[in-house]
């Protein structure tokens, strides 16, 4: 038959009736398995879609109302019900004519569990039960109860969707041809083949509009909020209102409710090329400037206030609070020396630079030291306090305590983040321009290796405990704790001019 030579054994007259939902069950189950793996079927319903589309068009539902013989009462009721399907057709009838390999944002179901748990509203609002082989089609809704799961494949290519019980959601027709799904609650898992950037697809909830392209990911939806778990690929959150947006990489989580879209946090135990991921939380503290780990806790300083938080380093909640005296300034970073924690501090409006000794226990300066230019970055070990700054194009590195040799000369080094800038295991680390974290040997400044931790940026970072790092993310409010990796790069690394 024309436009379906590959499958002569189809009569143009079934694939109308298999249109107008005029088989009988078996015989719509049989034929969808065929049409959804043969793109020239797959053509051939398409046009059939788009004539009962126009039929809709130009018979309105008075003409109908008037006719009253069987055959206008029929066209009427399928053409309206495939009116939304046919409008996505009209939006990938070029893809599917040139390329041969796209497909209506209709599905077929793979596989149905407990299928009496699993129904189909479909656009007449007629229920029935979902059985293998069933086409889904835009304009249906789906319903699965307690104990059912359903799962089903989007015609003509690897995109799949997983229904959890006690789902309900809803295939949504699109003018670009695109995938529209809308989840009112219930739990999935989708895989998505890449799509082109004009027709990606896109998953709403009550709560969210999530853009896929090439992705695996986990949704939650209840009453309340949506939760986004990302295996692979990247997804766009977009808010309800469209304000506000947030891109989640594989191995993270985001949290949305009606009101905002959390910050991405980092699965526990996820592995993002060379580092695995230990723990990820928000943190109570407003505008968080600093972090350093006492080695049960966390500090960090804020940028709006002269206060110092204690934070849990397991589930994130406030410990303390202490609040430093007006001598002292703001403290702009923190090291840990053991028993004291140390914090670099501004006077009047930049005009005095230091560094304090702070008592943790009552918030009491202990001992001040009075430094030649401001300190960008604070770190100790081995029984130094080192200290950051920059001096003209570059960072240097000086101990502070004790005071620096006058005859010896000070580390230059070009990585411009000094203010991300920790000790551990006899060696300081820099992070560069929010990608690499660089070992440095703290005697002769050499480059003694690295490894990348983007996408995890981090604002600030403080050493952990056996060769971890906390990174502190200030526009998201929240810390990661990673491991570093084994063996280190060899990158060669060009000075800051």
């Amino acid at each position: 038959m024309p436009g379906c030579e590959g499958s002569a054994f189809v009569k143009r007259e079934d694939l109308t009736a298999y249109v107008d939902r005029e088989l009988s069950p078996e015989e719509e189950q049989a034929l969808s398995r065929e049409i959804a793996d043969d793109p020239r079927m797959l053509r051939e319903v398409s046009l059939l879609l788009r004539q009962r589309l126009m039929l809709a068009e130009v018979m309105s539902s008075e003409q109908i109302s008037a006719a009253r013989t069987g055959r206008a009462r029929r066209v009427f009721r399928v053409a309206v019900p495939l009116a939304a399907a046919a409008a996505v057709l009209l939006g990938i009838g070029a893809n599917l004519w040139w390329k041969g390999t796209g497909g209506p944002a209709a599905a077929t179901v793979l596989q149905a569990e407990r299928a009496e748990r699993a129904r189909i509203i479909d656009g007449a609002k007629t229920r029935r039960a979902l059985a293998e082989g069933a086409r889904l089609a835009p304009g249906d809704s789906v319903e699965v109860a307690r104990s059912g799961t359903l799962r089903f494949r989007y015609a003509g290519e690897e995109s799949y969707v997983q229904a959890g019980e006690q789902t309900i959601l809803r295939m949504e027709a699109s003018p670009e041809g695109a995938k529209r799904l809308y989840v009112t609650s219930g739990t999935l898992k989708v895989t998505v083949a890449p799509q082109p950037e004009e027709s990606r697809m896109v998953v709403t909830t009550p709560h969210a509009a999530l853009t896929l392209v090439g992705t695996e990911l986990s949704l939650d939806v209840t009453g309340n909020r949506t939760q986004v778990d990302v295996t692979d690929g990247t997804v766009d959150v977009t808010g309800p209102d469209g304000s506000k947006k947030t891109r989640a990489h594989a191995g993270q989580h985001v949290t949305a409710t009606a009101r905002c879209i959390g910050p991405p946090f980092w699965r526990a135990g996820a592995t993002v090329g060379q580092v695995r991921v230990l723990r990820c939380f928000s943190v109570p503290v407003p505008r968080p400037t600093s972090v350093v780990f006492d080695g049960t806790a966390l500090w960090l300083s804020s940028a709006g206030n002269r206060k110092l938080y204690r934070v849990d380093a397991v589930s994130g909640n406030l410990l303390r609070t202490i609040e430093l005296d007006k001598s002292a300034g703001r403290a702009d970073c923190l090291a840990w020396d053991g028993k004291l924690l140390w914090g670099a501090y501004r006077e009047r409006a930049g005009e005095k630079h230091g560094v304090c000794a702070i008592d943790p226990a009552t918030g009491d300066i202990v001992e001040s030291i009075d430094t030649a230019r401001g300190i960008t970055g604070l770190a100790f070990g081995d029984g130094k306090l080192w200290g950051a700054f920059h001096r003209g194009k570059y960072m240097h590195i000086a101990t502070i305590r004790p005071p620096q040799d006058p005859e010896r000369p000070l580390l230059k080094v070009g990585y411009p983040e000094s203010f991300v800038f920790a000790h551990q295991d006899g060696s300081l680390w820099m992070k560069r321009v929010g990608k690499l974290l660089v070992r440095v040997d703290p005697g002769s400044g050499k480059n003694l290796g690295a490894f990348v931790v983007l996408p995890f940026g981090g604002s600030y970072m403080a050493a952990g405990g056996g060769g971890t790092f906390w990174l502190l993310h200030r526009h998201g409010y929240h810390v990661t704790l990673i491991e570093r990796p084994q063996t280190l790069l060899r990158v060669r690394l060009e000075q800051r001019r």
